[in-house]
């Protein structure tokens, strides 16, 4: 336990807020802007608006990655948040997953940097003190599902799709997010689902218990902020406390793994069979466009 502690005996003791007014942009790179913060005046400053904002759909580069990150970081050492709603700009896409450039036609090295940025967004989401909640305003798959499944709830917009394709891209599904969806549905539903690279929409994820609940498009941040104000009734230390027991046996796996994973992602993807794939993939989505 004693990471959340820590991390709440530095929201305690912090001095100042580093968000300015009521809204701001938490950077990683001075070139990027990819997330967006913004302080939502019903809560008093305690609630944080998390958007995400890479177009087109907010696929997972590195230095989107990255932000994510700092983001949460950023968040944990303002002593004023107590939670955070993480959402998308473009309603109708939540998060499209990892970026297929970034894996394509890269080295070895360049892909294992990138998979340390993955597995770095993935732990900080999940291990955060913070009360997190998903506004899935859109569609949710493959690897953004690690953001949507490591938050503490989860609303989700009718008619749009979730789940993990990564069978269909040649690729073993990461023990963590293969923990996360376990831990959320059973271990037969969610082998079925990595087995068959399926998508379900909104209402089957409901029934499976992927997400928490399922609303309009536009009353999924209504419906988030219903359920953030009953999680801030729970006082922090002790919701932290039990946060960090349920989760602690995936967390451990977690650091005891995360070098062979990304040793073994970066060797995997950087060969000529799933560059092979990649380049499918990255065609077929271009014919799409058109």
């Amino acid at each position: 336990m004693s990471g959340i502690l820590g991390r709440l005996r530095l929201l305690r003791t912090s001095s100042g807020s580093i968000w300015p007014a009521q809204t701001c942009r938490y950077l990683a790179a001075e070139r990027t802007n990819h997330v967006s913060v913004t302080m939502d005046p019903d809560f008093d400053g305690s609630v944080a608006i998390v958007k995400l904002q890479k177009k087109p759909v907010n696929s997972l580069c590195s230095n989107h990655l990255q932000e994510i990150t700092k983001t949460i970081t950023g968040l944990e050492n303002n002593e004023r948040v107590r939670a955070m709603i993480i959402t998308s700009a473009f309603p109708g896409v939540f998060c499209a997953g990892l970026d297929l450039m970034s894996m394509y036609q890269r080295t070895d090295d360049e892909i294992y940097t990138f998979w340390h940025h993955f597995q770095d967004m993935v732990l900080k989401n999940y291990t955060t003190p913070l009360i997190t909640i998903a506004a899935i305003n859109g569609h949710c798959v493959a690897g953004g599902c690690t953001i949507a499944f490591g938050t503490d709830y989860r609303v989700m917009c009718e008619d749009h799709l979730t789940g993990l394709n990564e069978a269909r891209l040649g690729l073993p599904i990461p023990f963590y997010l293969k923990n996360m969806t376990q831990n959320l549905i059973g271990k037969r539903q969610a082998e079925k689902m990595f087995l068959l690279a399926q998508f379900v929409k909104s209402d089957k994820a409901l029934k499976l218990g992927l997400v928490d609940e399922v609303v309009p498009m536009d009353q999924v941040m209504t419906a988030a902020k219903k359920q953030v104000t009953k999680f801030l009734e729970i006082p922090d230390v002790g919701r932290s406390i039990v946060k960090e027991g349920l989760r602690k046996a995936d967390i451990e796996e977690f650091n005891e793994k995360r070098e062979s994973d990304a040793r073994f992602y970066a060797s995997l993807n950087s060969s000529r069979k799933i560059q092979a794939l990649f380049k499918e993939n990255l065609e077929n989505l271009k014919k799409k466009k058109k």
